[in-house]
């Protein structure tokens, strides 16, 4: 089977995310070619619900624990494991839609000199404010990013929903940069992959048919906590890409993302109270995230962070 897919889902203590995740890729319209589940060393009862899942589907099903903590070693891992020519990595905090797997496999088919596929994650909590603002932000983050599906910003390529071509990642011998954990806990190590792809010219495309609902934070301080985490890592990320990022320029004018606040408004039904509130939480994330921009921004300049 020339486009063989492997799908890879890397968890860390969150059985309950998992096992709703694994139950979305048992109900697939086309049966998975395997399935690669990498456990980042889970204290609770990953191992036991995996075990139980192998039990009741067509398809294989490995299961490997992996002692070493952090996203770019778990992620490699997973490619490493994977056999398939193409490997589909989906996030444990993520539901797929049924055609998700088909629509995959549809389009590794048909162009099999593309590197990337990234799908589309929409909101799983439609009704919380916090999981709201946060899916709205990432959206924005993708203005300017795409044109006629083709990516342009290979920054916006995102591990939680996106299918590698593992023959191009050997080839010019990418993976993720586990040196990044020396100054976060990952570094955006899906966005200095993407980064890696752009820099060996690889081709990237958007798919919305390739779906999934993706579990935002719902808790106010978990939102903010995520926030800070993420802002640290992206920061080291930008200056590991400065020079080369000076070339790629994506616009996002106020008027852009007023659009988009419209259409993300009606696709998820928000009434004046749900919008105001959305609005407001978006406002204050702005703010928060310049300050600490600030404040964390003499740390990241001092660090000395090489390309690979």
């Amino acid at each position: 089977m020339k486009n063989k897919v492997s799908v890879v889902v890397v968890t860390r203590n969150r059985e309950r995310d998992l096992e709703h995740c694994l139950g979305s890729l048992a109900c697939q319209l086309e049966t998975l070619d395997e399935l690669v589940v990498i456990d980042n060393n889970s204290s609770d009862g990953t191992a036991q619900i995996v075990k139980n899942f192998s039990k009741n589907v067509l398809f294989k099903v490995k299961y490997i624990k992996h002692g070493k903590i952090g996203y770019p070693h778990v992620y490699n891992r997973g490619l490493i494991e994977a056999k398939g020519n193409w490997v589909a990595f989906i996030d444990d905090d993520c539901v797929a839609d049924p055609s998700w797997y088909k629509n995959i496999k549809l389009m590794t088919g048909r162009f099999p000199k593309l590197s990337v596929i990234l799908g589309k994650s929409s909101e799983y909590y439609q009704k919380n404010v916090m999981a709201l603002t946060k899916s709205y932000i990432d959206e924005v983050g993708k203005i300017g990013a795409i044109k006629n599906r083709l990516i342009l910003d290979y920054e916006i390529l995102d591990s939680k929903n996106i299918v590698y071509n593992k023959n191009f990642l050997n080839k010019n011998k990418i993976l993720f940069d586990t040196n990044l954990l020396k100054y976060a806990n990952g570094a955006s190590e899906d966005c200095d992959l993407g980064m890696q792809i752009y820099s060996a010219g690889g081709v990237a495309i958007f798919n919305e048919k390739i779906n999934v609902v993706h579990k935002d934070p719902t808790a106010i301080k978990t939102y903010y906590k995520k926030a800070f985490f993420s802002l640290e890592n992206h920061l080291v990320y930008e200056k590991k890409w400065e020079r080369v990022r000076l070339n790629i320029n994506t616009k996002r004018s106020v008027i852009d993302k007023i659009r988009l606040f419209i259409k993300f408004k009606q696709t998820y039904c928000l009434n004046n109270l749900q919008t105001l509130a959305v609005i407001c939480n978006v406002v204050v994330t702005f703010f928060y995230i310049k300050i600490m921009r600030k404040v964390l921004k003499s740390k990241i300049l001092r660090m000395q962070i090489k390309q690979k």
